[in-house]
């Protein structure tokens, strides 16, 4: 018999603002700042974590058994700023 077992963790900061420029076809929107043309500034700090086993087990010289479990736990908080 055979046993694998492990953990991840990963964390990504995501952060994006979007702009719009005027054009002849139209002005930048209400919504938008007039001076700048933000229009969306958000972020997200998102965590990531796993926790994994793995055993396999043989049953005969051409038989074998494998099982596996994997669970993952992720947050993703969102900031409109």
């Amino acid at each position: 018999m055979t046993l694998t077992a492990g953990a991840e963790y990963g964390h990504n900061d995501i952060r994006y603002r979007i702009f719009q420029q005027a054009t002849p076809n139209g002005p930048v929107e209400a919504d938008c700042d007039q001076t700048t043309g933000l229009c969306e500034n958000a972020r997200a700090g998102e965590d990531n974590a796993a926790l994994y086993a793995q055993t396999t087990l043989t049953l005969g010289r051409s038989l074998v058994l494998t099982a596996s479990a994997r669970g993952d736990w992720v947050r993703i908080p969102f900031r409109n700023l």
